[in-house]
């Protein structure tokens, strides 16, 4: 039946968003970690070049993978702004 080919591939979209949220998780922990070490180096939490080495990396992956790389380049663009955010945060501490 239609209704339960919908239900299942619904699911499969709601496991998936779950482990996307996981991983979001886990790169902004990541964030932290690099928060101490730079708190403790004195280095500043902005690197511009290091954000556009992350932003051309995920944008060949997606060309690989056969997805939008604008779309790409603006979710990794939140997603970095968010660690920055939470970088900036840990260092007032």
């Amino acid at each position: 039946m239609v209704d339960d080919d919908l239900n299942s591939l619904r699911k499969e979209i709601d496991e998936t968003d779950r482990e996307l949220a996981r991983l979001i998780r886990k790169r902004l922990k990541i964030a932290d970690r690099i928060a101490e070490h730079k708190a403790k180096a004195g280095m500043p939490v902005l690197d511009l070049e290091r954000e556009q080495e992350v932003i051309g990396r995920v944008k060949a992956i997606a060309r690989l993978e056969g997805i939008d790389e604008v779309a790409t380049e603006s979710i990794f663009r939140e997603i970095i702004a968010q660690s920055r955010k939470r970088q900036l945060r840990r260092q007032q501490r």
